[in-house]
Order: C-alpha cells, then structure tokens, then sequence
C-alpha cells in the first residue's frame, strides 16, 4: 500500500500563528502536514503531496515535509488535480484528501483505510471548530478532509471540474455517486449530531459509527473560505446558486 496525501494550499499565514524567523507566520498548512504526518508512519509508503498556484512563494521549509506541485491555472481545484496527477505518477495505491486549514484527528487514516477492503470510497463527519479552536458545531457532508479512496477510483470517477469555483465538491460526489462506487461514511459511535444531515448523506453512503466516539477531522470554519464568502458576498452567492442550479439538473439532486 502506497498512500498519497492530497493538500491543496493558497499558502496562507494562520491568524495568531507563531512567527518564526526563518520564513514569517506559522501557515495554514504547517498544521495541516502535521496533523497528517502524525498518521503516515514509514515514508516509503506514503508521501504529502501539496498543490500551489504556479506562480505562489513556497517557504523553504515547505519541501522537507512534502511534494511541491505546481498548477498549471489558479484555483484550489486546479491545484488539487495537479496534486493528485503527482501522487498517482508516484504510485499511490490510496488517496487521502486535506484542506489546508482542516487538520485530522487521532487514527483518522488508519480508521479509515481498513473500510477500502469494503469500499471505494470512505468519507467522515466533522467537528467544526473557530480559528481560536473553540468548538462551534459539527458538519455531517462527505466534505473533501474526510476523503479516503482507492486510486483507480480517482482515475475513473476523473479530477474535479476547474471550470466550477464554488460548489466542486458537490460536483465530484455527484459523478462518483453515478459510477455506483461503494461508499461509506463514519460517524462518531453514539454521537448525537445537531444539526442531522445524515438521512441526505445515507441517499449514497451506508452510514455506519466508527469503533470509537470521535471525530476523525477538525474543520476550520474560517472566516476568509469559501463558504463564508458566498455568505458574506452578493456576487458570490449568485455565482454559488447558478452552480447549484447546474449541479441539480445534471444529478437531479443535491448529490452529497
């Protein structure tokens, strides 16, 4: 087994971040390879990959701990296919997916990869924490940190669609969903949720309870993302509709 970590990145400094004289504010993605790197265990059979835009400054540092692909367009859709193509041309046998401001919890690849002896597909539900790591809710949608896969799957389902900037995603899920690939998604073993998106999320995965009561990724609800700018922003709220609007009349759903 060869895992290949997928973390696209606009190489943000974190608010309230360390500074460290030898490249500037502690990033999003320092944190980000941390959390990962806890998990990878031998580094000949597993490798960070992170995506850039081409033209981005990537602190030195950086490349101790990870592959630095370059995209060949802007965009965090861009810089994850770049990302992907990478791990796959390394011989990733297994993709796993991180947000730069997301972090993992405890085992999360190691609870995750025993479910690919059942299953294609694994996602995961989420807690949701503030930039200060004060804990504000949970998020049940198979969002991209929670994605665990077998490569060939990659492959067929294809890279997301860079033409879209809001609602990629969704996109993904709705064209894995249609190759009928097995998914799964894990929840905390009897964790009550608030709000319960579970019965939209159990329309294409078998739900089931991980062996333990946690949650196997942190997501940052970061005020500068994406979701809170379609909430903030006129325009990008239009921009985020017309893609739903596309979205539903191509999956006739919202294909979570």
């Amino acid at each position: 087994m060869k895992l290949g970590i997928i973390i696209p990145s606009r190489l943000k400094p974190r608010p309230g971040g360390r500074f460290l004289e030898e490249f500037g504010p502690e990033l999003w993605l320092d944190g980000a390879i941390a959390s990962a790197k806890r998990q990878l265990g031998c580094t000949c059979c597993s490798k960070i990959f992170v995506g850039v835009d081409s033209e981005a400054f990537v602190p030195l540092h950086i490349f101790n701990h990870a592959a630095v692909v370059r995209a060949p367009s802007p965009g965090q859709s861009a810089a994850v296919n770049v990302a992907a193509a990478a791990a796959l041309g390394w011989g990733a046998t297994h993709l796993l997916f991180l947000e730069d401001d997301d972090r993992w919890l405890g085992s999360k690849a190691q609870i995750q990869l025993p479910y690919l002896r059942n299953y294609d597909f694994v996602s995961c539900s989420q807690l949701l924490v503030a930039e200060n790591g004060d804990k504000v809710g949970t998020n049940d949608y198979p969002t991209p940190s929670g994605w665990c896969m077998k490569s060939f799957l990659w492959e067929k389902v294809g890279p997301l669609d860079e033409s879209l900037k809001w609602r990629v995603d969704t996109e993904w899920l709705g064209r894995l969903s249609q190759a009928k690939f097995r998914r799964v998604h894990l929840v905390p073993k009897g964790m009550i949720h608030a709000p319960n998106k579970l019965p939209l999320v159990a329309q294409f995965s078998e739900v089931l309870p991980c062996a333990e009561s946690v949650f196997l990724v942190d997501r940052t609800v970061n005020p500068k993302g994406g979701m809170a700018t379609i909430f903030d922003s006129p325009e990008a709220r239009v921009e985020a509709e017309a893609e739903a609007a596309i979205i539903r009349e191509k999956f006739w759903c919202d294909p979570w």
